[in-house]
């Protein structure tokens, strides 16, 4: 099955498939400079897969690209044909559990072996670890760091000459708390869904200047493609409606970043988690407005991690839709189920993620294409501001 949708054609090599995830692999400077690729595929699908990864990657390629092909499938495709420059490490991944091939890798293609410290202690020849129990000093093999839960654990590795990291979780930097306009940001939230006045919007702007300034800056990214921009305020409230500017208040919630280019991880997550739920719900021929709402419960399932306070306590002012409370509150409901497929493929469950894209007729080349289109997307307007 294809379509057409207003986030862009899929491809229309569609094949019968287990499951596909992709994450983002961080440098020691919190820069998104790799990419995780997990695929469970049958044989006569890889050649497809090769081909979609390539097409992708083609124009923007990671300085990383860590495949981990559950089945095997994928290696005679391999390396992708993609750019000399700038250049991509291809690193073929596999458990340490699974003896090394005995024929060497193809020209271009690096080899990678995943499991823990003491898995890994005889392990000789490749040229990436990667560490499901990170600690302590690399040796002189990179070392990418799997499994961390936030980036408070990743600083004292990266201190050791950690390469990358690989996060599965998501927690609110250690020792900080939530900052003023973020509390604004969630009462202009309330403010917005309860349909308020114009007037009363900018007297609460007025008050967050920053906040304001932020507003500009992201609905005039080139990710919303406006012709004209937005000068004030009351000129983007006019140029976006309600609808497109609560969307974009969701995300300036998140778009917090680093004067050195870092990325906020809480951005990744919860604008990853926004955006594929909604292209989802638009593969499966949702209304404009459930795909919204699809949208709406992503991005505010990390409101609690920003704010260190209870969902339940958060979204009471929200006015939100049940259906959106019943996915965020008990994961219920059809916003749920996509919600706990937004997690699987963030915690990099393949397991639970195979089950559930088959409970949505998912194969695996429409799932990584909708992960890739997400992906793209969060990075269009992610880029640096100050802290």
């Amino acid at each position: 099955m294809t379509t057409s949708t207003e986030g862009g054609a899929l491809d229309p090599r569609v094949v019968q498939g287990t499951g596909a995830l992709i994450a983002p692999v961080f440098d020691h400077r919190r820069r998104r400079n790799g990419m995780w690729v997990e695929i469970a595929s049958s044989s006569d699908q890889a050649g497809t897969i090769a081909e979609l990864l390539r097409d992708h990657l083609r124009e923007k390629p990671p300085e990383w690209l860590f495949l981990h092909d559950h089945t095997g499938h994928l290696r005679p495709y391999l390396p992708l044909d993609l750019p000399l420059a700038p250049p991509c490490e291809q690193i073929l991944v596999r458990p340490a559990a699974v003896p090394a091939p005995t024929k060497p890798p193809p020209e271009g293609l690096l080899c990678g072996v995943r499991g823990t410290h003491k898995e890994l202690a005889g392990v000789s020849g490749c040229n990436w670890l990667v560490v499901t129990d990170a600690a302590g000093p690399v040796g002189a093999t990179p070392a990418l760091a799997d499994g961390l839960a936030g980036w408070q654990e990743c600083q004292p590795l990266a201190d050791l000459g950690w390469e990358g990291f690989l996060l599965t979780g998501n927690q609110r930097p250690g020792g900080k708390q939530p900052k003023a306009d973020q509390i604004a940001l969630t009462r202009l939230l309330g403010l917005v869904t309860s349909d308020a006045d114009t007037d009363e919007l900018e007297s609460l702007f007025k008050s967050q200047p920053r906040l304001a300034f932020d507003l500009l800056n992201l609905v005039n990214s080139p990710a919303l493609n406006l012709r004209t921009p937005a000068t004030n305020f009351r000129h983007a409230i006019t140029l976006l409606g309600r609808r497109q500017l609560q969307r974009w208040l969701q995300l300036l919630m998140f778009t917090r970043q680093t004067s050195k280019g870092e990325v906020n991880i809480l951005l990744w997550h919860s604008a990853f988690r926004g955006r594929l739920m909604e292209r989802i719900g638009q593969y499966l021929n949702w209304s404009a407005e459930l795909s919204d709402r699809a949208f709406m419960t992503g991005v505010f399932s990390l409101i609690d991690v920003l704010l260190d306070e209870s969902l339940a306590t958060l979204l009471e002012p929200l006015a939100l839709a049940e259906d959106i409370l019943a996915a965020l509150v008990k994961q219920q409901g059809p916003l749920g189920d996509l919600l706990a497929l937004a997690q699987a493929i963030e915690l990099r469950d393949m397991d639970r993620l195979c089950n559930l894209s088959h409970n949505f007729s998912f194969n695996v080349l429409t799932l990584m294409q909708l992960q890739l289109e997400t992906l793209f997307w969060v990075e269009s307007f992610s880029s640096p501001a100050g802290d």
